[in-house]
């Protein structure tokens, strides 16, 4: 032990010695490789500058660079904030926005008010996040150009436009519109597009252009976020106010007053003058229109008018004459069944009449109690309550009715051959020759001069129809009031969705032996009919213009109805 601790002290002042060399060394190279470099660098670099004062050849500066400050986030492009806490005017004019206690005396009439707030205050717009302005024109950028966030004041407000627009006062919406972009201010791409149709929807309004402006109201109803409830709310308001009073003027008193009722003007808090006075004077006139009954714009083809315990139920069938022409039938997008091809085209030679609306409930229990058949034959027509619970057609003490509320929805439960049975009572009661339309007239009407997949485009959007997928208010609950969506080009109703139509053609499975003049397909012995348009029970693909399906003749399906066309 003690000669272990000797030979430790007589090694410790070496090991000292060496850790001690050991930093000298370290200490010399980092001055020879690290310190005297840089003083002999910036010698060089002050000689190089001194002689480059006598030297003929300029010296580059160095370059600095600079950074604008980051601009600070708006709202997303597009956004409309516009509710009561926004107060514009135009220029030096004031306007009053009103707000209006709504009443339910009635049912149908607000209150009358003043205007209970005045305000004079320019909101100030906020760009939409990521729009950067580069220098002021469209010329490359040079290397002196500075880079600047947009300002404030780049993008049109679209707030004070739809002050107007509620209020009625089309031409100062346009002025304000005109004067900003004279000054080089645009609108965000999202606000462009719903004052591309609200702007023409106003201005169908104020000419009584009731097609127009419930199809430019209908397609700025589906460009509006739906979250942006009070733009929504005033949209709904117009877009239902015109189409009761597009039924006006066809005399359709009846979905007229349903229009009426969707309109729910007690939804818009800030109602203005312009829009209660629309709706007081759209109420008036349908109303009038109601007491008359007035049909002077119908075919003039009326059965005679029976009198049961239901009633007196009179059958007007409202048609709509459509011209010859010619068309392409089948799957012209693409991305159909084989049963929709070979597309090929068809020419319809002669002008024909189809009904404007599928045959409702109403008018099919007009028919069953006139013809007065045993029971037994109506089964093979219509399943009614007491073969189906759903059914909305009951027959009672050897009379049939409908179920409260379901006379204007389309009939359903029907086969190929009750379908065919009432055309040919219609004809006895006429002495005009009613029909169902062959599959090729149906197509021909159903796209309206349109290649797409459905008349208005090919995608289906909302509030369109009546499907299972179609958003909207009924999205696939069961049948809707014929009439409730907008008419096509040609002026008929629900030709995509609520119910799937017979039409007269036998089934098959492509159109390879199709003919091409319009006719239809017929056969010996049928073992299945073709249907058309979708039901409110199927997908938004089988509503297409283009989609066919086969049903036996003698089935009788909860969302297959039909609808008459007949020879002018």
């Amino acid at each position: 032990m003690i000669t272990k601790t000797r030979r430790l002290a007589y090694r410790a002042p070496f090991l000292a010695g060496f850790i001690t060399g050991g930093v000298l060394v370290l200490g010399l190279s980092v001055l020879l490789l690290v310190v005297w470099p840089r003083f002999a660098t910036q010698g060089a670099f002050k000689i190089s500058l001194d002689s480059a004062a006598d030297s003929p050849v300029p010296v580059p500066a160095p370059e600095i660079l600079s950074f604008p400050p980051r601009p600070e986030p708006g709202p997303p492009a597009g956004a409309i904030a516009y509710g009561p806490s926004i107060k514009p005017s135009f220029n030096d004019t004031v306007v009053n926005t009103i707000v209006t206690p709504w009443s339910a005396k009635g049912g149908n009439t607000p209150l009358d008010s003043s205007p209970i707030a005045t305000w004079k205050e320019e909101p100030e717009p906020n760009p939409p996040v990521g729009a950067i302005t580069y220098g002021t024109g469209r010329e490359p950028l040079s290397d002196d150009t500075t880079v600047t966030p947009p300002s404030k004041d780049t993008f049109i407000d679209p707030n004070p436009i739809l002050v107007a627009i509620w209020q009625g006062q089309l031409e100062q919406a346009q002025r304000y519109l005109d004067e900003q972009q004279a000054q080089g201010h645009t609108l965000p791409e999202d606000d462009r597009i719903l004052l591309a149709d609200l702007l023409p929807a106003m201005a169908a309004q104020k000419a009584g252009n009731w097609r127009l402006a419930t199809t430019r109201y209908s397609q700025a109803r589906r460009n509006i976020d739906p979250s942006v409830r009070t733009i929504r709310n005033h949209l709904d308001l117009l877009f239902w106010l015109s189409f009761a009073m597009l039924r006006y003027t066809e005399e359709d008193d009846r979905n007229a007053i349903e229009n009426l009722e969707l309109s729910r003007p007690e939804r818009v808090s800030d109602i203005t003058a312009f829009e209660q006075d629309f709706y007081r004077r759209t109420v008036a006139m349908v109303k009038d229109l109601a007491s008359k009954r007035r049909n002077t714009e119908t075919t003039g083809v009326q059965s005679e008018t029976k009198t049961t315990n239901t009633g007196s139920l009179a059958v007007i069938l409202k048609m709509v004459t459509l011209p010859a022409g010619r068309f392409l039938m089948g799957d012209i997008q693409g991305g159909g069944d084989k049963d929709e091809l070979p597309v090929h085209e068809v020419v319809i030679s002669h002008p024909f009449v189809l009904g404007r609306y599928e045959v409702t409930n109403g008018e099919y229990v007009a028919f069953l109690n006139d013809r007065k058949t045993s029971d037994d034959e109506v089964r093979l027509w219509i399943r009614t309550k007491t073969e189906e619970p759903s059914s909305r057609i009951e027959g009672l003490a050897g009379a049939y009715r409908v179920t409260a509320g379901y006379a204007r929805h389309p009939v359903v439960n029907v086969s190929w051959p009750g379908a065919m049975a009432y055309g040919e009572w219609m004809s006895e009661k006429t002495g005009r020759r009613f029909r169902l339309p062959t599959e090729a007239e149906w197509e021909y009407a159903a796209r309206a001069g349109t290649d797409s997949q459905y008349w208005w485009g090919n995608e289906v959007g909302e509030n369109r129809a009546n499907c299972d997928g179609c958003d909207h208010r009924g999205d696939g609950q069961g049948t809707m009031p014929v009439g409730s969506f907008p008419a096509n080009a040609f002026g008929l109703h629900d030709v995509h969705g609520n119910v799937w139509e017979w039409v007269q053609d036998c089934g098959d499975s492509r159109y390879s032996s199709a003919r091409t003049d319009g006719g239809a397909k017929a056969g010996g012995a049928c073992k299945s009919r073709i249907v058309r348009g979708g039901g409110w029970n199927f997908k938004p693909w089988y509503a297409r213009s283009a989609a066919r399906f086969r049903f036996l003749p003698a089935s009788r399906h909860g969302a297959v109805g039909f609808r008459l066309a007949r020879d002018p």
